[in-house]
């Protein structure tokens, strides 16, 4: 008997040290893994939130974007129909250069900056010939520095502008706020990069078919033929964009993600005061918050409810999706306008300088023109022109101290 129980003590401790060399060695793997992608982003997922650019430093790149070029890593691209060879229409020619971190600038960068643009993809502009920052020096004569990077919550934006934008002594910032990924269940990013690696992962997996069990079943719904203003528009949505709209400004107002971002973009206003630097808020108006509010026939949207869960928040009024909720199309139309109302009451309150290009764009609808890349999400050619006007216009008519 005494055997026996030494040779059952005998085995717990073999598996004790088992069990501890193998959590040893995750943890070691994960150290590792860590460090070197601290040590090189050019390894992470594009669109998540990095610590420093994810492109490599001081390179450039001469491409063409046609339609089928599309942002396919944030949408569901089952969802849309294949485009054929003759509609694959050239969209833009693109010259795109990074400084010596990897920013969206030109080498060799000048001593100082005037201005500093803190954005997502939007402003970091890699599908435009001549995005609105260029055009913005171009227009002023003022040195931009470009800091904007796909994935930049307001945390990585604030670390960016204290890390690369104050050393460069600009005179204005300039902020990017684009709701529907910024505010809508926005949270902390947790400290460690891999553990910001699953969402993205698994995102990539999912929109590209892996684990949907509705595979088979789903058809295209996009692009939907709608008219806008009488005229025939085309029109091709992120889901992720559509689904910001099933959000409220009653809901979002009382959301914890709301208070969360509150703070972060108080205390980025802030510190640019501190430094004596003005700064200016750009709401990046997206394709399916302009349009969806102006097709004269809301029918023609019903299948847009496709891919996607509507927003709620829980009783901690934290956001999650919910999968058995449906809103209707008209209180999307209606929560598209009233969330612009909503920031831009909230800018006037706190005195913050707010730039939303949404009324400028639908002008250029009314002309039949189309300020947004027809695929893709962002803006177009068009679009950044629009956005370069208005900026370079209130620079010119404000005193921005």
């Amino acid at each position: 008997m005494q055997l026996g129980k030494a040779r059952n003590l005998i085995n717990i401790r073999l598996t004790a040290v088992a069990a501890l060399n193998v959590f040893l060695g995750v943890f070691i793997a994960a150290l590792i893994l860590e460090s070197l992608l601290r040590v090189n982003p050019t390894l992470l997922l594009r669109g998540m939130s990095a610590p420093a650019p994810i492109d490599n430093a001081i390179t450039e790149w001469v491409y063409e974007i046609h339609r089928s070029d599309a942002d396919v890593f944030l949408w569901q691209p089952q969802l849309i129909e294949s485009i054929p060879v003759s509609e694959d229409m050239l969209e833009s020619i693109v010259h795109y250069q990074t400084d010596q971190f990897g920013f969206p600038n030109q080498s060799p960068a000048p001593p100082e900056y005037d201005i500093v643009i803190l954005g997502r993809s939007f402003s970091m502009g890699a599908q435009s010939g001549n995005p609105w920052p260029e055009r913005i020096a171009e227009m002023t004569g003022l040195h931009v520095l470009n800091l904007s990077q796909t994935g930049n919550d307001i945390d990585t934006k604030l670390e960016f502008f204290t890390r690369f934008g104050i050393p460069s002594d600009p005179q204005i910032v300039i902020v990017e706020v684009l709701p529907a990924m910024d505010i809508i269940g926005f949270e902390s990013q947790p400290p460690l990069l891999i553990q910001r690696l699953p969402p993205p992962i698994i995102r990539l997996l999912t929109n590209n078919g892996w684990g949907r069990s509705d595979q088979g079943e789903v058809k295209p719904i996009y692009p939907i033929e709608a008219q806008v203003f009488g005229m025939p528009f085309q029109l091709t949505f992120f889901v992720n964009y559509v689904s910001a709209l099933s959000v409220s400004p009653e809901i979002l107002s009382v959301s914890n993600s709301w208070r969360l971002y509150q703070d972060a973009l108080t205390m980025l206003n802030d510190v640019a005061d501190r430094e004596g630097v003005c700064v200016i808020f750009l709401h990046a108006s997206t394709k399916a918050s302009t349009y969806i509010p102006l097709v004269d026939d809301p029918n023609v949207l019903n299948n847009i409810h496709i891919g996607w869960d509507a927003w709620k928040i829980d009783q901690d009024r934290n956001f999650y999706q919910d999968p058995t909720a449906r809103v209707s199309i008209e209180s999307m139309q209606r929560n598209a306008n009233e969330i612009r109302g909503f920031l831009q009451e909230f800018s006037q309150r706190n005195n913050f300088r707010w730039i939303d290009p949404t009324d400028a764009m639908i002008e250029r609808i009314r002309m039949g023109q189309d300020p947004f890349m027809a695929y893709d999400t962002h803006w177009s050619d068009l679009g950044h022109e629009i956005v370069a006007q208005l900026i370079s216009a209130y620079l010119q008519d404000n005193n921005c101290e």
